[in-house]
């Protein structure tokens, strides 16, 4: 059995509905993790809830989601996995960052999860899976559109507007994977009970200008054109992640081009739904 916890976050959903009819789980919520001392033959928990806190303030026991799970799992040999962040990499490791570089946190949010990586390790260090996570491109436009996170972002931009304003320059590069590989990654190395740090990215980046285009062709059925605006030349908080350690286990590696097709078909799912609100938007 497997346990979610934080079901109600994007990600939480998504992988949930995609463990569908492949194994035995449930999901739960934050203020539910005392029923793990009571369910039955659980067999791995993976946490995706977060105190909202640990983004803007300094670290504090109160605020530590995952320590206070893995504390009630203690004394037993149940997997456990942490959601981290490419952002506990200090500042001068954010390209090819491999897992034992310095984590002295990017920004608070970074800083936070660093520490709390440190304190699971203090509570036990077997049957622990810690991933570092890029950025991940999903249908999230029913959640909240004004999320920091990039394909929010963009996708804000392209349902509000039908095109796409970068603030930043669309030169940028950035490690980016499709939410279904997250899904497939994190289930194979959940299944195999794998245990350690791991970096979970494409190992190589892409321009914000090529991830635009893409959604703008499904978008559009055709090349975006004009729909495509930058008027920054800024290119700051580029990140690629080394992910030769994953890939060993996994025994795969991300294709850019499954990238390409996937924003592609994000593209398209939003034209579809704004083609229900509004027929007369129909142009393909």
């Amino acid at each position: 059995m497997l346990v979610v916890v934080g079901k109600n976050s994007f990600l939480a959903k998504n992988f949930c509905q995609f463990l569908e009819k492949k194994i035995n789980y449930i999901s739960i919520t934050h203020q539910e993790i005392n029923e793990l001392k009571s369910i039955k033959e659980i067999s791995a928990v993976i946490n995706f809830s977060v105190d909202p806190k640990i983004n803007t303030n300094d670290y504090r026991d109160i605020n530590d989601v995952d320590s206070e799970i893995l504390k009630i799992l203690t004394n037993t040999d149940i997997h456990y996995t942490m959601i981290s962040s490419r952002l506990v990499y200090s500042s001068n490791y954010q390209w090819n960052s491999c897992e034992n570089d310095p984590c002295s946190g990017l920004n608070t949010y970074g800083k936070n999860k660093s520490i709390i990586e440190k304190a699971l390790f203090s509570i036990r260090s077997n049957n622990l899976l810690i991933l570092r996570v890029g950025s991940i491109m999903g249908f999230d436009i029913s959640a909240d559109l004004n999320r920091a996170r990039l394909s929010s972002f963009l996708l804000k931009q392209l349902i509000q507007n039908g095109t796409i304003s970068l603030s930043i320059s669309g030169l940028t590069k950035k490690d980016i994977i499709t939410l279904d590989y997250f899904n497939k990654s994190l289930f194979s190395l959940i299944n195999k009970k794998i245990s350690g740090v791991f970096n979970l990215g494409s190992g190589h980046s892409v321009t914000v200008n090529d991830i635009s285009e893409w959604l703008l062709k499904g978008y559009i059925g055709g090349e975006p054109g004009i729909l495509l605006a930058n008027t920054n030349t800024s290119i700051n908080n580029e990140y690629q992640l080394n992910c030769e350690k994953v890939s060993a286990v996994l025994k795969t590696t991300f294709d850019t081009q499954e990238l390409e097709a996937y924003c592609i078909m994000l593209g398209r799912l939003v034209y579809k739904e704004q083609i229900k609100i509004n027929p007369l938007l129909c142009h393909l």
